[in-house]
């Protein structure tokens, strides 16, 4: 799968048929991307919250989860 990616770009036509054709013959081959996938908008919200933090437009103060208050 990961070898048809540049393939997409600048043929799709053809990498689509070879696409198709792995599937056929290879349908379980798939099955770590469509567990792997999703996880991806959940971990980019975790290091958002903890790690980069957010502001409130009209607000000086950044949040940010896990992190040690200091007084």
């Amino acid at each position: 799968m990961f070898a048809a990616l540049p393939r997409l770009a600048k043929a799709p036509g053809s990498a689509w048929v070879d696409i198709r054709g792995h599937l056929d013959r290879h349908p379980w081959g798939f099955l770590p991307l469509m567990l792997l996938g999703p996880l991806i908008p959940a971990i980019c919200v975790y290091i958002g919250a903890t790690m980069i933090g957010w502001a409130v437009y009209g607000n000086e103060a950044e949040v940010q989860l896990l992190r040690p208050e200091r007084n």
